[in-house]
C-alpha cells in the first residue's frame, strides 16, 4: 500500500496532490491519502477521483493551520499503524517539508524531486530518478530502506482521475507542545 500526503487549503485540495496521487498509482493501485486538520475531510471525493480509498484525516484540535513539525509527527504515527511500503507527497515546498520531518522522525531517508519511481522488494534498494538543478539534470539513485519516503516532481504526472470515492476516517495522533 502506498500512503500519499495530500495538501489543502481550509479543505481546497492543493491541485499538486493530485498529481501524486496519480504518481503513486503507477507504483500500487492499493493507494490511500491522509490529510492533516479536520477541514481536509472536504477533500474525500475529489482524492478518491484519483485512486485513493481511504483518507485518513488527522483532526487533532491542536492542528489549526500549517504545523510541519506536527504533520511529521501525524505522519510518522500513521506509518507505524498502517505499514505503508511508501509515503509519497507532492514536490512542493510544503510536500517536501513534511516529509522530511517524517524522514527525521523515522530516520530513514527522503528522496525528493521524483519523477520515477520503482519499490524495490526482497531486500533490494528502490530506484528512484529524481530531479536535480531545476530539472537539468536527472539523477539515478537507490534508497536502501524498508520504507520509502518519496515526494514527485511537481510536473512530472499528469493528473488522471480513475473513479472511485474514498472511505474517511479520521484519527487523533500523540502531539507534544514542541511538535504545534
Amino acid at each position: 500500500m502506498i500512503l500519499v500526503l495530500v495538501d489543502h487549503d481550509r479543505g481546497t485540495l492543493d491541485p499538486l496532490s493530485t498529481r501524486a496521487l496519480t504518481a503513486a498509482r503507477g507504483i500500487d493501485t492499493d493507494i490511500q491519502a491522509v490529510v492533516i486538520g479536520a477541514a481536509g475531510a472536504a477533500v474525500a471525493a475529489e482524492v478518491g477521483k484519483f485512486g485513493a480509498k481511504v483518507l485518513h484525516v488527522v483532526n487533532n484540535a491542536e492542528i489549526s493551520d500549517y504545523a510541519p513539525m506536527a504533520s511529521g509527527r501525524a505522519l510518522s504515527e500513521l506509518v507505524d499503524l498502517l505499514k505503508p511500503a511508501a509515503v509519497i507527497a507532492a514536490g512542493s515546498p510544503r510536500g517536501n517539508e513534511q516529509l522530511a520531518h517524517l524522514a527525521a522522525f523515522k530516520d530513514l531517508p527522503m528522496a525528493a524531486e521524483c519523477t520515477s519511481i520503482t519499490l524495490g522488494n526482497q531486500g533490494a534498494p528502490h530506484k528512484v530518478v529524481r530531479a536535480r538543478w531545476a530539472g537539468n539534470l536527472l539523477e539515478d539513485a537507490n534508497v536502501h530502506s524498508d520504507l520509502l519516503i518519496a515526494s514527485v516532481m511537481a510536473l512530472a504526472f499528469e493528473p488522471e482521475e480513475v473513479g472511485g470515492s474514498a472511505e474517511v476516517k479520521e484519527i487523533s495522533v500523540s502531539l507534544s507542545s514542541e511538535d504545534t
